[in-house]
């Protein structure tokens, strides 16, 4: 029974903390929208990407910034709008 609750333990550990970033996300969302940037495919994916990101408090804003933009750009390509991204995300996350 001891493992057992040992292994329910960490599974519940696992988990991300979203409630933390969710207002940025949105707003990050949003933004893409208006630019008219659509994640179309892997949208769930991003989103874990994310906060997965975004809840590593031994990266900098400036870091997270960066890890963020080039996933968008690796997956979807940004083209001109990288430096955009980045600056926007360092402001959103600070």
């Amino acid at each position: 029974m001891k493992y057992l609750k040992l292994f329910e333990n960490f599974d519940d550990n696992d988990e991300l903390d979203t409630s933390k970033y969710q207002k940025e996300y949105v707003a990050f969302l949003k933004w893409l929208n208006e630019k008219d940037f659509d994640l179309y495919d892997g949208a769930e994916e991003f989103e874990d990407m994310f906060f997965n990101v975004v809840n590593d408090e031994s990266s900098t804003a400036d870091q997270k910034a960066i890890e963020i933009t080039q996933h968008l750009d690796n997956r979807w390509g940004l083209y001109d709008g990288y430096s955009e991204v980045v600056n926007y995300l360092e402001n959103l996350l600070k």
